[in-house]
């Protein structure tokens, strides 16, 4: 018998059977098996870890995420300045594109893109590192994508009476096999994140 598998709006039929089912909750996080809801202590939200693996070994959903990668980082930018006419002014040799087009030194334009949109398409989050080599640059030097697989996310326990992100996620904390992890506050990454749709 047939059964469906769905990553995001992804809907596969895959046939066989086995134990080794892939599970996802709606809204994409799986809760920390520690996690009561009595406690008032923060808990860890993570992904469930497979996402990848999926993406890796089911040739339809490699194919159609890497299509829309690869639409995703070929565009062209272009910085306009509000003019007042339709179109705006173009910003001729803007530091802005010029960062989008050499976001870090270990990847190119296109690649950084690419990592983007797939890291957004399979596990539904991206969070993206900006680091200013001077404070008093209008624009950060250099952009990195975080690693979503290794990202664990400490959240306050609050989530409904909150006005800012901070309020409800404390931290994004990049998690290594030598144990010494990096902590970010909310307010030093950029996190985009897409709903489970249909």
């Amino acid at each position: 018998m047939g059964a469906f598998l769905q990553l995001g709006n992804f809907k596969l039929l895959s046939w066989g059977g086995g134990n080794d089912r892939f599970t996802r909750t709606p809204s994409g996080w799986s809760i920390d098996p520690d996690f009561e809801y009595n406690k008032t202590s923060a808990t860890w939200e993570v992904v469930s870890g497979r996402e990848m693996d999926l993406f890796n070994t089911t040739g339809q959903l490699n194919k159609v995420v890497m299509r829309h990668a690869s639409m995703f980082a070929n565009g062209r930018f272009v910085h306009k300045k509000k003019d007042g006419t339709k179109d705006g002014k173009v910003i001729e040799d803007s530091p802005l594109v010029e960062l989008l087009e050499n976001p870090n030194p270990l990847q190119s334009g296109e690649e950084w893109l690419t990592e983007v949109a797939i890291n957004y398409w399979v596990y539904g989050n991206n969070v993206i590192l900006p680091v200013k080599g001077s404070a008093l640059s209008e624009y950060p030097s250099v952009l990195n994508n975080l690693p979503w697989k290794q990202i664990k996310i400490k959240s306050t326990g609050k989530r409904w009476n909150q006005t800012k992100i901070d309020e409800i996620i404390k931290e994004y904390r990049v998690c290594y096999s030598d144990g010494v992890d990096d902590i970010y506050k909310p307010s030093e990454v950029l996190h985009f994140r897409r709903s489970g749709g249909k």
